[in-house]
């Protein structure tokens, strides 16, 4: 993608990030929750996660195709934004029927793949504007999502779940704000005209099927796409179904809010230290931090119940957070072929992101609902570890030629 005019803003790109994973962490955080009040099981709760999850993994490769090719990225997502407002709104009248979970999964079709755009936009922006750091601006939707799950939790339990989509429309409504005044960008996976340049390979175009092929010839690549996968399988394991363990340890949902959103506002912090002293660790040595950090939650909350303890928990996987965020993008975006950045970006998040969030959740569904929600901790627990050691002793060569 190039810029055609003017830098891109950092107050309006932190800002519109800001408000995305506020209405974003409604959405998912609050799913279960919402459902399970509705009188779901956990198991049906862990099928329209999942769904949810699906969606975006068929929906994905073609947004992120179409922004590199046809359409403004800016474009593409100021629709996606007015859709979200208007399904969230129209949601509201189909709670306790059939059409519930169809507007869930309808909503979905532009709430998921939106992160991984948004991701793809601002790596693309910093390679032009040396001001930008990803760290720093992703820092905005920590803030976000920690700000709405606090304050949003302790006003479920003085209203309900009834405000369950109307804060979500007003939230992604905001974002439209900050939106309109970035630069717009033009898709750089466009043929480029004989009378300009030569007729070569690399002045061509990728199509969709040529693109895939390029992603999935790179044994780095693959490699990498695995280890994230088991990484956010054992993240979701807990994630999805964290407030079913905090109500199984008489919590409710302000402390639900509380936990995530200290959690939120530790990773926040994570991100902008890590954009200003990114310099000092290499890729190789920030993915092992990333995957040892994560033993951390399920490890506490094995041991115990306490409070304090859990909080802990979410602050030390919250940190594993912001470090796996920094990390794939750079090790993503290094990857990739200049031509398909945004493509190569957000197909391997959605692989990762997305396989690993429906295994997690139909897995975890069926455990809490058979062994109770200490079995997700443990599966947590052995899946991370797993990781963490396959990592350490096979592919830490593959990482560090990265560069």
């Amino acid at each position: 993608m190039m810029y055609k005019t003017e830098s891109h803003n950092i107050q309006y790109f932190f800002c519109m990030t800001f408000f995305f994973y506020g209405g974003y962490c409604i959405y998912t955080s609050y799913m279960v929750l919402y459902l399970t009040e509705q009188g779901y099981s956990a198991f049906f709760c862990g099928f329209v996660t999942s769904l949810t999850f699906l969606i975006n993994i068929m929906i994905q490769p073609m947004a992120s195709y179409l922004v590199d090719t046809f359409i403004s990225i800016k474009y593409y997502m100021a629709f996606s934004i007015g859709m979200m407002v208007l399904l969230s709104l129209f949601a509201i009248w189909t709670v306790a029927t059939p059409w519930l979970c169809i507007m869930i999964g309808a909503m979905a079709v532009f709430i998921m793949p939106f992160s991984y755009l948004l991701d793809a936009w601002i790596d693309s922006a910093r390679e032009l504007d040396p001001r930008l750091t990803y760290g720093t601006i992703r820092a905005g939707g920590s803030i976000g999502f920690g700000i709405t799950s606090f304050v949003f939790g302790y006003c479920w339990v003085y209203f309900g779940h009834s405000i369950y989509f109307p804060v979500q429309a007003i939230l992604f409504a905001f974002i439209f704000l900050f939106l309109w005044r970035l630069t717009n960008i033009i898709p750089k996976n466009r043929r480029k005209s004989s009378k300009v340049l030569a007729n070569t390979k690399e002045d061509q175009a990728l199509t969709f099927l040529e693109s895939l092929n390029t992603l999935v010839k790179n044994r780095q690549y693959r490699i990498v796409v695995a280890f994230f996968l088991l990484y956010w399988t054992s993240h979701r394991l807990v994630g999805s179904y964290l407030v079913l363990i905090v109500q199984s340890r008489n919590g409710d949902a302000g402390l639900f809010g509380l936990i995530v959103g200290v959690g939120a506002v530790t990773e926040a912090i994570a991100m902008i230290i890590l954009a200003t002293r990114r310099n000092l660790i290499s890729l190789e040595r920030m993915l092992i931090l990333t995957f040892l950090t994560a033993c951390i939650r399920p490890f506490i909350l094995l041991l115990t119940t306490n409070v304090v303890l859990m909080i802990v928990a979410q602050i030390m996987q919250s940190v594993s957070f912001a470090l796996y965020y920094v990390s794939s993008i750079e090790a993503l975006h290094k990857l990739a072929d200049e031509r398909i950045r945004a493509f190569s970006i957000t197909i391997g998040l959605s692989l990762t992101n997305v396989c690993g969030t429906v295994i997690a959740n139909l897995v975890g569904g069926w455990l809490c609902d058979i062994f109770g929600t200490g079995s997700v901790i443990m599966s947590s627990m052995i899946v991370t570890t797993i990781n963490t050691a396959l990592f350490y002793i096979c592919a830490r060569g593959a990482i560090a030629d990265i560069g």
